[in-house]
């Protein structure tokens, strides 16, 4: 969950955190880790009160005051109970690479670094300008328009942008358009999925491999210019296959791209 480049200062970033008044909580994700499963009760207990510190802390996601790192001394105090066990769950976290140390001995977690990286790179594009109103039509426009993969004729009506308006709300104005061409790995389209109802991570695991190998184009040879309304087009049309009955399932599949 921790292992690769270590998390630097987030770009953007400053000593005094805009005031969230929550994180996201993805429970797919806390129940299919496989270092938080080999953890014990009481570890998962101290993750959770400290993943509460991160998100408080100056350097969100790091454990940090004044850009020094806390020592465990403070983090055994912060987290309270019994300090025996409390540093043998942080022993725990850390050897089962759930939390992790960067070079200056500051604990933190991946995820929260990656999502804070994130929203601090949307804030600072969309504070770039732009119409709002435009963006949301010329969305529209390519959800009508890119979408070669879904079938008219299970009902010609449905169109993504129809199923899921909501996402245009949610889709930040980002300029580069490599940006709104692929995510950066499969999380932050796990991410992107955490908050939307029906979209099973499995579902968004096969779409983001089979994009990914294909060099980020359809079937077609068509490009994909967005791939959060891809996403939701794949997603929809899974949904559409597995809630068909069988005397209405189509007898030609779809298209390869989505036999799994």
């Amino acid at each position: 969950m921790n292992s690769g480049k270590k998390p630097g200062r987030p770009k953007g970033s400053t000593n005094k955190q805009k005031k969230l008044p929550a994180f996201q909580f993805y429970t797919g994700d806390w129940m299919k880790d496989a270092n938080l499963r080999r953890c014990t009760h009481a570890a998962k207990g101290v993750w959770i009160d400290i993943l509460c510190l991160m998100f408080d802390s100056e350097e969100r996601g790091v454990l940090v005051s004044r850009r020094r790192a806390w020592g465990d001394d403070e983090i055994v105090l912060a987290v309270g109970g019994d300090s025996a066990i409390v540093r043998a769950c942080l022993e725990e976290l850390t050897s089962k690479g759930v939390a992790g140390r960067r070079k200056d001995g500051a604990l933190y977690s991946k995820r929260m670094v990656r999502d804070e990286e994130i929203r601090l790179k949307n804030v600072t594009n969309g504070g770039k300008g732009g119409n709002k109103e435009l963006m949301r039509k010329r969305t529209e426009a390519a959800n009508k328009t890119d979408n070669p993969d879904i079938d008219p004729n299970i009902n010609p009506e449905i169109t993504p942008s129809s199923s899921f308006s909501s996402s245009d709300d949610n889709i930040k104005k980002e300029e580069d358009a490599s940006l709104l061409a692929r995510p950066q790995d499969v999380e932050e389209a796990l991410a992107y999925a955490g908050d939307r109802p029906g979209y099973p991570p499995e579902v968004v695991r096969h779409w983001y491999a089979s994009r990914d190998s294909a060099g980020w184009e359809r079937v077609n040879g068509v490009p994909v210019r967005n791939w959060r309304s891809d996403l939701d087009a794949w997603v929809l049309t899974a949904a559409r296959q597995s809630s068909s009955p069988p005397a209405r399932r189509l007898s030609k599949p779809l298209t390869s791209a989505y036999s799994w």
